[in-house]
C-alpha cells in the first residue's frame, strides 16, 4: 500500500506478484482477493486490459464469497469496488451501501466509520463526488476516520483532487488525540 501511495506502481506490482497469499488486507478491510489489489495497481499503471481481467477475476471470487457469507461487510465492499471498476455503477452502489449497513457507525465506531469511508471511495470511483464529500468530511472528524494526510496521498481520491471542496478538506490538520494518564 505504501508503494501505491508513493505512486510506485511497478514496485507495488512486483511485491504483489511475489506475494504467495491469495488474500490481503486493504485499509480497514480484510480478505481482499489479490486480484482486486492487482487490478487497482494495473488501473493506476493505465494497463486497461490487465486491470479489467484482474477486476473480473476478483468479481467472480467475491460473488461466491458474498453468496457464502452475505453478512461479511468486507467482502461486500470489495465486491462493490470490483463492480465499480468494471463500470457496473448500480451494482457497486448497492453492494457498498449494504456493506455500510451491516456494521453502522452507531454500532461500531471503528469499523462503521471505516465502511463509510470505503463507501465514499466507491462514490468517487463511480463519479458521485457530491455523495462522497460529506462522508469524507464526517470521516475526517471521527477519531477512527480518515486523516487529511491520507487524502493527499491515496490515489483513490485522484478523481476529485481538483474539486475545491476536496482541496479544502485536504488542508485540514490531522486530528490528534490525547490519552489521559492516571
Amino acid at each position: 500500500m505504501i508503494k501505491t501511495y508513493l505512486h510506485k506502481y511497478d514496485e507495488a506490482e512486483k511485491i504483489l506478484l511475489d506475494d504467495k497469499r491469495e488474500t490481503l488486507s486493504w485499509g480497514s478491510l480484510a480478505g481482499a482477493p489479490k486480484s482486486l489489489v492487482l487490478g487497482r495497481t494495473y488501473f493506476h499503471q493505465k494497463e486497461v486490459a490487465k486491470a479489467q481481467a484482474a477486476f473480473e477475476a476478483a468479481r467472480l471470487a467475491l460473488e461466491r464469497s458474498v453468496q457464502a457469507n452475505p453478512r461479511d461487510p468486507d467482502q461486500r465492499m470489495f465486491l462493490a469496488e470490483a463492480y465499480a471498476r468494471l463500470g457496473r455503477k448500480e451494482d457497486a452502489l448497492r453492494e457498498a451501501r449494504r456493506a455500510a449497513e451491516i456494521i453502522p457507525e452507531s454500532k461500531d465506531a471503528y469499523f462503521g466509520i471505516g465502511l463509510l469511508t470505503h463507501l465514499a471511495e466507491i462514490y468517487v470511483t463511480v463519479g458521485e463526488r457530491d455523495l462522497a464529500l460529506p462522508i469524507i468530511q464526517h470521516s475526517l472528524a471521527s477519531p477512527a476516520g480518515l486523516f487529511a494526510s491520507e487524502l493527499r496521498f491515496d490515489p483513490v481520491w485522484d478523481p476529485i483532487r481538483a474539486d475545491a471542496r476536496f482541496l479544502n478538506l485536504m488542508q485540514q490538520p490531522d486530528h490528534v488525540f490525547r490519552v489521559a494518564a492516571k
